[in-house]
């Protein structure tokens, strides 16, 4: 069976390091212009198992989590090219605005708008980094209301990317220390933290909040290290990280590692939970079957396709 390829996007704004409308849209257009034949996941399902044959030129286009820039840009391209595509949502992120659409590309070309009044577009890491500290739906996502009439049209399939979307620590070693960096992940070490940025905290391996039992770190130490960070760090911060290891090295000599894992049990309940909170949402409020779950960070493992399949994707 030969190979069908997938081209996922997040975002398509013109925020430094994104890809901008303009390129999006040659792209799209290369696509069109070549007769690709756009898919959606059941065709896919379909093929995989022989009971259709596709064109030579066939291929998948997805987003991951469901930012506005999804409706704002990407969708009024797709449409104008007449290209498939699925975006995977994060549910919580999602919030219900009655008979309430943004303006996006399409009402520019309509003469409805400017170019200049369509929606902000923040960054990547902004957006990110509210949403791990606040865990709550956002403006920077898509409505219900925006989803509904995107897939009113018949190019736009929505599934799941899960509830929450977060990660956790996953292991008691010490892999770094919070500099409040954005170039390291910062934006997304709140989930993991419980919303704590304090300079000089400890952070661990951290993965997907699905994948692996969660490390709950040792709070006192935590609290110990950034107590330091906070009063002495800066008269030598070109060795702060080795003074912060050197320290907690020191400490769990003397007190050992009061941190703890998450039970299995609880762990297996969680992770139920979430994913099927996802598919239920979507099943509501679009009147539909979710049948697809696109994991965060593309972690998994064969206990979550387990727990997928059980939860009926």
């Amino acid at each position: 069976m030969r190979g069908i390829p997938v081209i996922m996007y997040h975002h398509v704004n013109n925020n430094p390091g994104e890809l901008n409308p303009e390129a999006f849209e040659a792209q799209m257009r290369f696509l069109a212009e070549n007769n690709y034949h756009t898919l959606f996941l059941d065709e896919l399902i379909k093929f995989m198992k022989g009971s259709i044959t596709l064109p030579k030129k066939s291929l998948l286009i997805t987003f991951d989590d469901g930012f506005l820039d999804n409706w704002v840009y990407a969708y009024p391209i797709l449409k104008k090219y007449n290209l498939k595509a699925t975006i995977f949502v994060i549910t919580s992120r999602i919030k219900d605005k009655p008979n309430t659409y943004r303006p996006n590309l399409e009402d520019v070309w309509r003469g409805k708008c400017k170019e200049e009044n369509l929606p902000f577009i923040d960054t990547n890491e902004n957006v990110n980094f509210r949403c791990a500290i606040y865990n709550k739906k956002s403006e920077d996502f898509l409505t219900w209301e925006e989803i509904k009439e995107m897939e009113k049209s018949g190019i736009i399939q929505i599934e799941s990317h899960t509830h929450l979307h977060t990660s956790h620590f996953v292991s008691n070693e010490i892999i770094d220390f919070n500099e409040n960096n954005f170039k390291n992940d910062y934006y997304i070490l709140p989930s993991a933290t419980d919303g704590d940025i304090r300079l000089g905290i400890p952070i661990y391996l951290r993965k997907s909040s699905l994948v692996s039992p969660r490390y709950f770190d040792d709070l006192k130490l935590r609290n110990y290290l950034a107590e330091f960070a906070k009063n002495k760090l800066e008269k030598n911060p070109k060795k702060w990280k080795k003074i912060l290891q050197e320290i907690a090295f020191n400490y769990r000599a003397q007190y050992g590692d009061n941190g703890f894992y998450e039970s299995f049990d609880d762990y297996k309940k969680r992770v139920m939970e979430d994913i099927l909170l996802s598919k239920k949402i979507i099943e509501k409020k679009l009147k539909k079957r979710c049948k697809y779950i696109c994991w965060p960070w593309g972690e998994y493992n064969d206990f979550l396709i387990d727990c997928a399949q059980k939860a009926g994707f």
